[in-house]
């Protein structure tokens, strides 16, 4: 049944949702929940500096980030760090330690796309993202 239905909203018409890894300036939005495409899930991260994305793995997924009009940071990946800039895009591979920041003054806007290896895997945005109120 979620697969059958047309699919089209503004980025502001999505849900936001909170994250344990991120501040509570930060602005995420849920673009496309977990299911609507098997194994594959989107949303946006957004917020000014100083802030930052703090530390964590996820083994269960490929991630890649699109970085949207204004972005300008660093995402940090198994030691290594690259500046992502609007309409650049980023691969964190599977497992991979990673992390993002933002010097004050600057703005984090990205758009991320997880690619999960199982459809068990999907969970992981159930237990970790807490969708707000709609």
């Amino acid at each position: 049944e979620k697969h059958i239905t047309l699919f089209v909203k503004s980025r502001s018409e999505c849900p936001t949702y909170t994250e344990s890894i991120k501040s509570e300036k930060t602005l995420n939005r849920m673009i496309l929940r977990e299911g609507m495409i098997p194994r594959f899930c989107a949303g946006t991260v957004e917020t000014i500096g100083p802030d930052k994305v703090d530390s964590h793995v996820h083994p269960m997924l490929d991630q890649i980030f699109l970085g949207l009009p204004g972005c300008n940071c660093t995402c940090y990946a198994d030691g290594e760090s690259a500046e992502l800039t609007e309409f650049m895009l980023l691969h964190i591979p599977l497992g991979s330690e990673h992390s993002s920041s933002v010097d004050a003054g600057k703005k984090l806007n990205y758009m991320w796309f997880d690619f999960f290896l199982t459809l068990e895997g999907q969970e992981y945005i159930n237990k970790h993202h807490t969708i707000d109120e709609e």
